[in-house]
């Protein structure tokens, strides 16, 4: 009898989760179950950019390690491949600043091409506020697309999916044999975790002729370009534990002048379109298994892949690896028991 195993939640990390299963367990039958597909599941102008700085990530440095380094070769065989430009996955230079010293875990250089700290010459020549910095070549991940790409790959795998929105997971006992739960905005809800708050974050985008760069800071300023326009995309993630999606115009103005205070390039630019999203945030990020006691007293095996933020486009690829290792793990301990085990987990 193959395994069924369903994932809440249709968003990068979901789906990046539910290849994964599919792509390590043999004859596993997987279904995502989500009340938002697509689009609705990601900020619909912002692209992503694969960051490989696990000290920006709060759980334990050699975990954040290993979803960086398995997120990092997928993208780049992805970006470095025909299906590159299907997929949304382009490679671009650019420049990490920070104002701090610098750990040496600041940045996995061994990870991405062209690694190059500035020297405190070209800081200047280069007319960046900062003590330090470095240049790199990553890969820019355009979420529509990817999102779409993702979807593709889980239905030629045989994936279902079920439009649906799901109150509890205990709901699935007797459906399925293993829950993943990748939920989103309702993350906290659906999970009673009092560590899941939402951020909020804003985004702006400007017209304005900028080369074909990037730009990080350790302000959380995100200076990003679209390739084939002249829309920069300036990001800041600026408040924890809101409700409220609103733009707070006050607080874009703030941002913005912080931003040109870095890049005084876009002093001047005019502001073409600007958002606001919420998305939760977890410290530590959570992917690990737990076993929920159902009210009728059955136990159902749950994995919960949640809470990634601000890096979920750098870690959803390696914590959905993860996730699907889990899942394994769990099906091994359920198979050698499966007379027993199956009638109370299942009423199928």
């Amino acid at each position: 009898m193959s395994l069924s195993v369903a994932v809440v939640g249709a968003g990068i990390v979901g789906l990046s989760s539910a290849i994964n299963i599919q792509l390590l367990i043999s004859g596993v039958k997987v279904t995502i179950i989500a009340d938002t597909f697509g689009r609705d599941t990601t900020s619909p102008l912002s692209p992503g950019i694969f960051l490989p700085i696990p000290s920006k990530i709060d759980t334990d440095r050699v975990q954040a390690s290993e979803w960086l380094i398995d997120g990092w070769k997928h993208h780049f065989e992805m970006a470095n491949s025909p299906m590159g430009q299907l997929s949304g996955q382009t490679f671009m230079s650019g420049y990490c600043l920070w104002s701090k010293v610098v750990r040496g875990e600041y940045i996995m250089s061994n990870l991405v091409s062209d690694y190059k700290p500035l020297t405190e010459k070209e800081i200047t020549e280069l007319n960046f506020h900062c003590r330090f910095g470095a240049k790199f070549t990553t890969v820019v991940i355009n979420r529509t697309k990817y999102l779409c790409w993702l979807m593709k790959e889980f239905r030629i795998k045989g994936g279902n999916l079920i439009f649906d929105t799901v109150y509890s997971l205990q709901e699935l006992y007797g459906k399925y044999d293993i829950v993943v739960n990748c939920t989103g905005k309702r993350c906290r809800e659906l999970t009673e975790d009092p560590l899941v708050v939402p951020v909020k974050s804003y985004a702006v985008q400007v017209d304005h002729e900028w080369k074909k760069e990037f730009l990080m800071t350790d302000h959380d300023i995100m200076i990003l370009p679209q390739r084939d326009s002249n829309i920069v995309d300036v990001g800041f993630y600026l408040e924890p534990d809101q409700y409220e999606v609103a733009i707070d115009e006050e607080k874009v103005e703030l941002f913005l002048n912080k931003a040109r205070a870095f890049v005084p390039h876009i002093v001047g630019a005019e502001v073409v379109a600007k958002w606001a999203e919420r998305r939760p945030y977890r410290t530590p990020p959570r992917v690990e298994m737990e076993m929920i006691t159902c009210l009728s007293g059955p136990i159902l095996p749950v994995v919960h892949t949640v809470g990634l933020g601000a890096e979920t486009v750098s870690l959803a690829w390696g914590a959905g690896s993860q996730a699907a290792h889990l899942v394994q793990d769990i099906a091994r301990l359920i198979k050698p028991f499966a007379r027993v085990w199956r009638p109370f987990l299942t009423l199928g």
